[in-house]
């Protein structure tokens, strides 16, 4: 339907708004961000949530799950 989403569990979906090519947020909270991070030829290798409230990442690793 033309919105991408994030799965957060087999019954949660959140609909990503983006801000930049790499940088998402999400329709409910304006506390974190999705961020895809990328390897030196361009491919995404995973994901990362930057919180506003602070601290370091988690790098997620790309799965191949749909």
């Amino acid at each position: 339907n033309g919105k991408l989403y994030w799965r957060y569990s087999e019954t949660t979906d959140y609909v990503l708004i983006p801000i930049t090519a790499e940088l998402f947020g999400f329709s409910d909270t304006e506390d974190d961000r999705l961020q895809f991070v990328r390897n030196d030829t361009g491919d995404i290798t995973g994901f990362q949530l930057v919180r506003k409230s602070g601290g370091k990442p988690t790098l997620r690793p790309k799965t191949g799950a749909l």
